[in-house]
């Protein structure tokens, strides 16, 4: 079986508060369609926990500080400081252990 464990993956591509995520394919049961979204770049807040993932309503990768919400897919939780990014952690689901 072949497992593609590089959708969506994260990166730390330089100092900052940003995180790059790879390219990827998501399949919508609901309305039968695979969404083909390219990589992106998302801002974090500094001095948090962010938690970065796709939102389907929208079908953008994106970031808050409050918790993944329903009906979308977790790609990271990034811990920051004042300038730059401390820790990531995949959570996509294909990548967990």
């Amino acid at each position: 079986m072949l497992r593609d464990t590089n959708r969506f993956c994260p990166q730390i591509t330089g100092p900052g508060l940003s995180l790059t995520v790879g390219s990827g394919k998501v399949y919508l049961s609901g309305s039968n369609t695979i969404l083909s979204l390219p990589s992106s770049q998302v801002n974090l807040t500094a001095n948090a926990t962010n938690y970065v993932y796709l939102l389907y309503a929208s079908q953008a990768v994106v970031a808050n500080t409050t918790g993944f919400p329903l009906n979308s897919y977790p790609i990271a939780t990034v811990v920051t400081t004042t300038s730059g990014i401390r820790s990531l952690i995949d959570q996509r689901a294909d990548c967990l252990a």
